[in-house]
């Protein structure tokens, strides 16, 4: 139980430390928005019917303070408990997988979504108590698989941290001189057993949710296939799944999508991990005369093999998603794969060389992660910036009344052309709103919302009229003088010359709760 103590306030400090800038300070993003008002047609279209649950232990209110606690609380017990499964007794190493899990930029990124920035970190410890259930008890696959149906609840995609994690698990075992195959097989056909009821069992509560809160999934993001792919699209999802994975590790001074960036440094010390590990494992086999149990062997060689396919099952879960670094963050569990093998051959040097490599790793870890959450208020400067500018320009336009219907038409009139993408990292590029310009309903909702206006959108029909108009043809992009007009009646906000009239009056619509 000390062993659990010490991980869990180290893990703690850590969160601090690394985000607790998040916790004190407005994040205002496109998401915010949508869901300023509670939306229980939102939580079951989108097959997360637990985020309900939230709202009764911390409130409806996007509080960052509140949820920043919560979120602290969850993620340093999903460590701790993490580091209980893995039997993970070093502290050196305790402190790297800590600071590993928690400095991970996904994590910071979560936090950018406030509104269930605590939902990550609850799916997180409620998978990995899941595969706990397992170890503990002789019938603990049926509680473990309660506890991933409600983790699946949450965030769907942490469904590859709870077979990344069993994976783990199994290659723990095996690398045990002292465990017999037996042993083996029965683990992992329990744990397996776990995981298929448990996911049976949230298709289930979806369905149910469905029949009591909204109709059917959504088609954002492609949540209304979840769990559908036919075995022709298998190998091409599959090596889609691998190269995904891979890349995420390997594609250097690029920014993945949601500020997940990768350095030549940091790639060099993926690669120093990767060799460590295999050095470890090839000692390890030496030692414990493993030539002699093949099937072990065999064991180990398939989880390490399906590991990068378990982490990032999302692919063929939901393959026609849009997967971005959120969707990445059950990748982590591959950096703790030097810390379950059991080292023999000058151990306390190997472990402190670890330590280290695994800490610089961290420590580029924190430093993406400070660096997004300052970009974050950054920008969110600029979006109170960009939107109080442009509010004085409406309300100056002859004929504006409140009353009045409003439409903003174009695209961002913002440069689309990103900067060097290295400076991204540091948080030195709000080029532009963290709302997205040119959706007018977002637009609308954050003026109404956040600076205090009573603006009247126009509807679909108004919209399509005043884009076919002479008038509106001939009045230049904003910030220019005559972007801003009356149109037959209505104020119109012209953005750019490039749009697609369709997407213009586009409005994701979620159905009512009932």
């Amino acid at each position: 139980m000390k062993t659990e103590k010490f991980t869990f306030l180290v893990a703690v400090a850590i969160c601090i430390i690394v985000h607790g800038s998040a916790f004190s300070q407005i994040i205002i993003n496109e998401d915010t928005l949508l869901h300023f008002g509670d939306s229980l047609g939102y939580l079951y279209q989108s097959g997360r019917w637990a985020l309900q649950g939230l709202g009764f232990l911390r409130g409806l209110h996007n509080d960052a303070w509140i949820i920043g606690i919560f979120f602290t609380f969850y993620l340093a017990a999903a460590v701790s408990l993490i580091v209980h499964i893995l039997n993970i007794k070093n502290k050196l190493h305790i402190i790297a997988a800590a600071l590993i899990i928690t400095a991970f930029p996904p994590v910071a990124n979560q936090l950018m979504f406030i509104f269930m920035a605590d939902a990550w970190p609850l799916s997180l410890l409620l998978a990995a108590f899941s595969i706990f259930c397992v170890q503990k008890w002789r019938f603990g696959f049926l509680f473990g698989s309660i506890a991933l149906m409600l983790s699946l609840a949450l965030y769907q995609t942490s469904i590859g941290f709870a077979l990344g994690l069993a994976l783990l698990v199994l290659i723990k075992q095996a690398l045990d001189a002292e465990s017999s195959l037996k042993s083996l097989l029965n683990s992992a056909a329990k744990m397996l057993s776990m995981g298929a009821l448990g996911v049976l069992v949230y298709f289930v509560s979806v369905w149910i949710s469905l029949q009591v809160g909204a109709g059917q999934l959504f088609d954002y993001q492609g949540l209304d296939e979840m769990g559908r792919f036919t075995i022709s699209r298998l190998p091409s999802l599959t090596t889609l799944a691998y190269s995904d994975f891979f890349a995420n590790f390997t594609v250097t001074n690029n920014l993945i999508p949601n500020q997940l960036y990768i350095s030549s440094w940091q790639f060099v010390l993926n690669i120093i991990v990767l060799i460590l590990t295999l050095s470890f494992l090839v000692l390890n086999a030496i030692q414990n005369k493993m030539h002699k149990n093949p099937a072990k062997i065999a064991i180990i060689a398939a989880a390490i093999l399906l590991l990068p396919l378990a982490l990032n099952i999302k692919i063929l879960m939901a393959p026609d998603a849009y997967h971005h670094s959120l969707m990445t963050h059950p990748f982590v569990l591959i950096y703790l794969l030097p810390l379950i093998v059991p080292i023999k051959w000058n151990k306390k040097i190997m472990t402190t060389v670890i330590f280290l490599i695994l800490a610089l790793l961290g420590a580029t870890f924190a430093q993406q992660s400070r660096a997004f959450h300052f970009s974050q208020r950054i920008h969110t400067e600029a979006t109170f910036a960009f939107y109080n500018r442009l509010l004085l320009r409406i309300e100056q336009t002859d004929g504006f009344c409140s009353s009045k219907p409003i439409a903003f038409i174009g695209n961002s009139p913002f440069d689309t052309n990103l900067p060097d993408q290295s400076s991204l990292i540091v948080g030195i590029s709000p080029v532009r709103p963290a709302v997205g310009v040119g959706q007018w309903y977002k637009m609308i909702d954050f003026l109404n919302n956040y600076l205090n206006t009573n603006l009247t959108p126009a509807s679909t029909e108004q919209i399509q009229a005043t884009i076919s108009h002479p008038a509106f043809a001939a009045m230049p992009s904003y910030p220019a003088h005559g972007s801003i007009q009356m149109i037959e009646g209505i104020l119109v906000v012209k953005l750019s010359y490039n749009f697609d009239p369709d997407a213009e009056i586009a409005r994701p619509t979620l159905a009512p709760a009932r």
